[in-house]
C-alpha cells in the first residue's frame, strides 16, 4: 500500500467517523472517541486534512444533499 502501518490505520478511523457522521446523529465529540481518537483536536485536524472541511461541515453537507 506504499504506507506506514500508522497512516492506514489514521485512515480507517476517519473513514470510519465519515460513516458515523453519516449515518448517526452522534456528536461529534462521541464519533471522535468512538473511532480511537483520544483528543478532539487532534480529529477535527486530521479529518479537515483528509476531507477538506471540518466534521461538523461534512455532516451538515451530508444533510443538504
Amino acid at each position: 500500500t506504499l504506507k506506514s502501518f500508522t497512516h492506514f490505520v489514521l485512515e480507517l478511523r476517519l473513514g470510519k467517523a465519515a460513516q458515523l457522521l453519516q449515518y448517526t446523529d452522534l456528536p461529534v465529540t462521541s464519533v471522535s472517541y468512538e473511532c480511537g481518537f483520544q483528543n478532539r483536536a487532534h480529529f477535527n485536524r486530521s479529518f479537515q486534512k483528509r476531507y477538506q472541511m471540518t466534521p461538523l461541515k461534512f455532516r451538515r453537507q451530508i444533510v443538504e444533499e
